[in-house]
């Protein structure tokens, strides 16, 4: 191997170096939090009935960000559809009464 390629593998090898140090040692990035902006939730379903509508709808809660989802299914384009949204946190603040 001729020593001018010899020298171009070395200077390759140290810029590779140099890139592997700075991406292994820098700084971590400001804009990721240490955790995830909202926990992992806990489901459970249920169905029901609605006044206004023929379909069942499948009640959804998230037991550990308190969400309920109500949603149907729709046989013509064959998809669920939402049909509302209740943080269950406000509701329980609210004293059970709905906003306006």
């Amino acid at each position: 191997m001729k020593s001018r390629q010899l020298q171009g593998l070395i200077a390759l090898n140290l810029v590779l170096l140099a890139a592997l140090a700075m991406v292994t040692l820098g700084p971590a990035a400001f804009a990721q939090t240490a955790r995830p902006a909202r926990a992992a939730g806990d489901y459970g379903m249920v169905t029901g009935k609605a006044q206004g509508i023929t379909e069942n709808v499948v009640y959804v809660v998230d037991g550990i960000n308190r969400d309920l989802v109500a949603i149907k299914w729709d046989r013509s384009r064959k998809g669920w559809e939402g049909l509302g949204y209740a943080n269950l946190t406000e509701d329980a603040q609210r004293g059970g009464r709905r906003s306006r």
